[in-house]
């Protein structure tokens, strides 16, 4: 599952840094196979998070597929602190409901991945700039919960993630800029 998780949603990644809308479906399926993944781990909130992604993977697909993609332009994300005071306070609710009801070994660590990446898919879902600074903090954490789990191909998985996240802010930062041209 760890292989075929990371393939489909390194597709994804390379699909998203090139604003590729068939990264949505590659998405979804790596998505599937995470949650499985992560439930097998007892880390319940990356395998919710992954449930979601797959959600959220549709959705971007049909807003994606509906608008014109030309039509879509990559722009900053606005109220940043209200996404910030979101994200504490889904991480706090969350992390303590897994640490009560849960076994989850790092609940408040997991907890904050998922608030975070909702935050930036939602960004990601609406071409927000944004996204990538979040996907560089999510992932450098992963690399660490990974290796914290015994899973060590999503820790080199994620890896590349944190640099291909490098490499759609400024793939992304380009697109931005020329467009305020």
């Amino acid at each position: 599952m760890e292989i075929a998780s990371s393939l489909c949603n390194i597709g994804f990644v390379v699909g998203m840094i090139n604003q590729r809308i068939w990264a949505w479906p590659m998405g979804l399926m790596g998505c599937l196979a995470a949650a499985v993944m992560f439930e097998s781990s007892q880390l319940h909130a990356e395998a919710f998070l992954n449930v979601l992604y797959a959600a959220l993977a549709i959705y971007g697909w049909v807003t994606w597929q509906g608008n014109n993609q030309a039509m879509m332009v990559v722009h900053r994300a606005q109220r940043k602190v209200w996404w910030g005071l979101a994200a504490i306070i889904m991480t706090l609710a969350l992390g303590w409901a897994m640490k009560t009801q849960t076994s989850n070994p790092l609940p408040f660590v997991d907890a904050g991945i998922f608030s975070l990446s909702v935050i930036a898919t939602l960004w990601q879902i609406g071409k927000r700039l944004d996204n990538w600074h979040l996907w560089i903090v999510i992932n450098a954490i992963s690399v660490w919960l990974c290796i914290n789990r015994g899973l060590y191909v999503y820790a080199g998985y994620s890896a590349v993630l944190f640099a291909m996240s490098f490499s759609g802010l400024r793939s992304w930062r380009s697109v931005h800029e020329a467009q305020s041209d």
